[in-house]
């Protein structure tokens, strides 16, 4: 027995100096003779064990360890400095790494599993205020999401809703609310708010699988109506009004579901008609394609009400022109 024992632990020793003989120490230098990196190798040219990497001006850029295996693309948590020591290298990083300024301040730590960001991920801006802390699932940012500006001020937000749903929640500087966008499973859903720096609603619409499906409504920053219509599936449908920001009627265009066409209607800022016509539902059955399917007559107007010109289409082709 005590032989068996000592047979054992024999060939878990030298099975160890074996994988310790097959890696190899490795420094590398920038061209003014700063340590660039150190760390070791296996035998299959891949990074092992603890790394660390380091600016021109002698500063640490980042440091972590390796599990010894290949990955297709390394993931990066923060963008690199122009002149990185991080270079893409095909090696798993495996477990807790911190990156660093070259001023030596501390600017993100996340923890690899497999060569994958996991859990959360924390970054710093240069003057050592939080900018972000995200959960990473799955190799992808899509957990609980917040940003904040150099001052420390909260700009961005996704809240977390449970289902596969999420809110990203977006304010101004100046704490007023920016936007409220629902998603779920990763497309917008749901109704979609933004608003303007001055508390003035800017947009309210309805979305389904990142598609306007249902009402649309905008605002100018003086609180005065836009536009305004409604689609299904990104087709715009029934009626379309847009606005001056002085609140003068624009334009106007109207799905007539019997004649299967759309009566399209433009004014003047004094409220005098601009022209007006009809058009065929184009094939995409959205009638802001009006001007594709033009038929009939279109009657042109100055801003006193006297007609400029009359022209006649088919099928969105101008046939004739009537001067009076």
């Amino acid at each position: 027995m005590h032989y068996l024992i000592y047979s054992f632990c024999t060939i878990l020793l030298c099975a160890n100096f074996s994988v310790l003989q097959a890696q190899r120490e490795v420094k590398e230098q920038w061209p003014n003779g700063q340590l660039k990196a150190k760390g070791q190798l296996n035998a299959d040219n891949k990074k092992v064990g603890r790394w660390e990497y380091y600016y021109e001006n002698g500063n640490k850029e980042a440091e972590g360890s390796y599990n010894g295996r290949g990955i297709s693309k390394t993931i990066e948590v923060c963008k690199k400095s122009k002149r990185s020591a991080l270079e893409e290298d095909y090696s798993a990083r495996e477990g807790q790494w911190t990156f660093f300024y070259g001023s030596g301040d501390k600017k993100a730590s996340v923890s690899y599993q497999g060569g994958c960001p996991s859990g959360r991920m924390q970054r710093w801006h240069k003057n050592g205020k939080k900018a972000e802390e995200v959960e990473y699932v799955d190799c992808r940012p899509i957990g609980a999401r917040t940003l904040w500006d150099k001052e420390g001020r909260k700009y961005f937000e996704t809240q977390l809703l449970g289902e596969g749903k999420t809110m990203d929640v977006e304010w101004y500087a100046n704490g007023q609310m920016k936007s409220q966008i629902p998603y779920r499973n990763g497309d917008q859903y749901g109704r979609v708010k933004r608003w303007y720096a001055n508390g003035q609603k800017e947009e309210d619409v309805m979305m389904k699988e990142t598609r306007v499906h249902g009402s649309y409504r905008s605002w100018y920053p003086n609180g005065a109506p836009q536009r305004q219509f409604f689609s299904i599936n990104n087709v715009m449908s029934g009626e379309y009004k847009e606005w001056s920001e002085s609140g003068q009627l624009v334009r106007e265009i109207v799905e007539m579901q019997d004649e299967k066409a759309i009566l399209v209607k433009s004014y003047w800022d004094n409220g005098q008609l601009k022209y007006q016509g009809k058009s065929n539902m184009p094939a995409s059955l959205s009638i802001h394609r009006w001007s594709q399917s033009r038929h009939g007559s279109w009657i042109y107007w100055d801003k006193q009400g006297n007609v400029m010109k009359t022209e006649y289409y088919d099928n969105g082709r101008l046939r004739t022109t009537e001067m009076p």
